[in-house]
């Protein structure tokens, strides 16, 4: 048997399965859309990319399209489009590192394109690129900030699935914990351990000691 419980479809996350079935018997789930609205759908329907919202993606996607907030030519209006995308286009080359994983915007910008300029433009420059402090949580005032193309780069997740640290993977042939770290855009090698700890402290030191406060940690 399926059970889709914890799991995002676009907007929607599985809470439970609904003890009802549909008029044809199918399984239905009881999802929470990002809006916040609750909403059961069918297996077939979250799983075959049917229905990726409580209808609020339509509505935004018509919203973006026909934009009558006069901001359209506002230098962070095509900020403000990426990042939507990234957080709630599934069809988004990119939404797998973002939406994908649980990373969402906050309702206060979420709402308005205004609001997100209002707060984020002081200290914007051109050229610059909107990073999240902490990469692991969504966009916010709190939790944003205007870097270059390097900086937003040092900032990148590290590797994953083999350790639950960041930086560490396991390697099989060597029967080690290797760690590594980004600096300039390249991979760069840290050390090989025994112990999964110690290569985790060896990549936090290393990743400070190159990457400063951008450091991924």
């Amino acid at each position: 048997k399926i059970d889709l419980k914890g799991q995002r479809f676009g907007r929607l996350l599985v809470l439970k399965e609904n003890t009802n079935r549909s008029s044809t018997k199918q399984v239905q789930w009881i999802c929470k859309c990002t809006c916040g609205t609750i909403k059961t759908v069918k297996t077939r329907d979250l799983r075959g990319g049917c229905t990726k919202s409580c209808g609020c993606l339509k509505k935004d996607m018509i919203t973006e399209r026909n934009v009558t907030h006069g901001l359209s030519k506002h230098p962070l209006y095509s900020v403000y489009c990426d990042m939507r995308r990234r957080c709630y286009n599934t069809d988004y080359y990119e939404y797998h590192n973002y939406g994908g994983r649980g990373i969402v915007i906050c309702n206060r910008w979420l709402d308005s394109v205004g609001s997100f300029i209002e707060d984020m433009e002081l200290l914007y420059k051109e050229g610059l690129q909107i990073d999240r402090i902490n990469n692991d949580k969504g966009y916010s005032l709190e939790n944003c900030r205007w870097v270059t193309a390097a900086q937003n780069a040092k900032n990148r997740r590290g590797m994953s699935g083999t350790s639950q640290y960041k930086g560490v993977m396991w390697n099989k042939k060597g029967c080690k914990w290797i760690a590594r770290t980004y600096y300039k855009g390249k991979l760069k090698h840290i050390g090989t351990f025994t112990c999964e700890k110690e290569a985790a402290l060896a990549y936090n030191k290393k990743a400070l000691e190159l990457n400063g406060e951008y450091a991924y940690l």
